[in-house]
Order: structure tokens, then sequence, then C-alpha cells
């Protein structure tokens, strides 16, 4: 019981010292200590906008070379957008010029083809006549050797100038028959071109060989039916003997 009693005393006794030495102190302290406070939230202010305004400037900073970069990137990609087309436009003027060249050779090649095609030559001025079935003369068949003989007289107009008379038939009736047939065809027109006073070269006829328009055998067909005239004239004047 005493024992108790001697710690109840000396807890009291604790309490009253801590109370008597720690109340001074708190309250010759505490103002300090609030002067302490009010003076360190008196800076957080300041302390804020030069955060704020450093970070302003680390923004402008950024964006400044942001921009400079994406500038240089721009410049760099339009470089390259510049050399590519002028490389395409190369390329294509490169394949334009191959493209003309395989063009004019395949026109020369057919050219030189057709040269060898009796009736399709492109060096010569060529004129048609048509014939009516088994027709060798009449009067359309007259008709149009006179339109040509006009023709070929404006063409050769004082050139050295003679006609080659090719003869040529349908696919009706035997190859020899119409091999004849072209024959007595280009014979006529040949003797009716120079009693005209056309000077005549070669007169052939081919018969159903080297058709205008393909026809199966044993077809009959209008533009088959012709004699081509091909006016070959030399480049020069024709020369005129001199008067006696």
């Amino acid at each position: 019981m005493n024992d108790k009693k001697s710690i109840v005393g000396t807890a009291v006794l604790s309490a009253v010292l801590v109370l008597g030495v720690g109340a001074p102190l708190a309250y010759f302290a505490l103002p300090k200590v609030i002067e302490k406070i009010g003076h360190t939230q008196s800076e957080i202010p300041s302390v804020v906008m030069d955060l704020k305004a450093e970070t302003i400037r680390e923004i402008q900073s950024s964006a400044t070379k942001t921009q400079t970069e994406m500038r240089t990137q721009l410049a760099e990609s339009e470089k390259r957008q510049a050399a590519a087309m002028a490389e395409l436009r190369q390329l294509i003027e490169g394949v334009k010029t191959e493209q003309e060249k395989l063009a004019a050779s395949l026109e020369s090649d057919s050219r030189n083809a057709m040269a060898d095609i009796p009736g399709k030559r492109h060096d010569t001025f060529n004129q048609t006549i048509h014939f009516p079935l088994g027709k060798v003369e009449g009067a359309t068949i007259t008709s149009q050797i006179q339109l040509v003989t006009a023709n070929i007289k404006e063409r050769e107009a004082n050139r050295d100038c003679h006609a080659n008379v090719l003869g040529f038939s349908d696919t009706l009736g035997g190859d020899m028959a119409n091999l004849k047939l072209s024959q007595e065809r280009a014979a006529y027109v040949a003797s009716q071109l120079k009693a005209a006073g056309v000077k005549i070269g070669e007169i052939k006829g081919w018969g159903e060989r080297w058709l205008d328009v393909h026809t199966p055998d044993a077809t009959k067909n209008d533009k088959n039916r012709r004699v081509v005239i091909e006016l070959d004239c030399a480049r020069g004047a024709k020369q005129r003997m001199p008067s006696t």
C-alpha cells in the first residue's frame, strides 16, 4: 500500500516539474515559432513565382528549339522532295524518249514491210480503181480512169514520173482464172493511161493474192477487185530539150 502511494506521489511530482518548466518555455518560445512560420509562408509566393518564371523560360526555349528543328526538317524534306521530283521527271523524259525511238522504229519497220506489199507503197502517189464482178472494162471503170488520169497529170507537174499498174481480184472463182482476170484489168488500165500520155512502168496481175480486205475463199468483195496505180516521180524537175 505504501508502495502505491509512493509511485503516485512520484508521478504527480514529475508532472508538476514538467508543467513548471515546460510551460514557461512554451510561453517564451511559441511566438518565435509562430514568427518563423509566418516568415516562411511569406517567402513561399516568391519561390513559386521564381519557379513559374523559370518554367516559362524553359518552355519558351524548348518551343523555339522545336520550331527551329521543325523548320530545318521541313527545309530538308523539301530538298529531298525536289530532288525526287527532278529524278522522276528525268526518268519520265527518258521513258518518253525511248517510246519515241521505239515508235519511230516500229513505223519504219512497218513502212519497210508495207513497201514489200504490192499496191501498199508509202513512197508513191497511189490511186485505186475498183471493178464490178467479172468485169475488165465498162462505163464505171472508164469514169474512174478519167478521174485518176487527171489526178496523175496534176501530180506529175513537169516531173519525171512513171506509173506502175497492179491488178487484183477477190477470192470468188479459181486461182488461175482470178490471176488472168487481174492481169487483164491491169493491162486495160495501163493502155488507157498510156493513151492519155502517162508513162507506164510495171504492169502486173496478182490475182487473189494480197487482198485489201481479208476474206475466206470463194467470197466476192468489191474492195478486192481493184487496180492500183503507183505513180513514182523523181524529185527533180523534168529536163526540157532546148528548142531548135
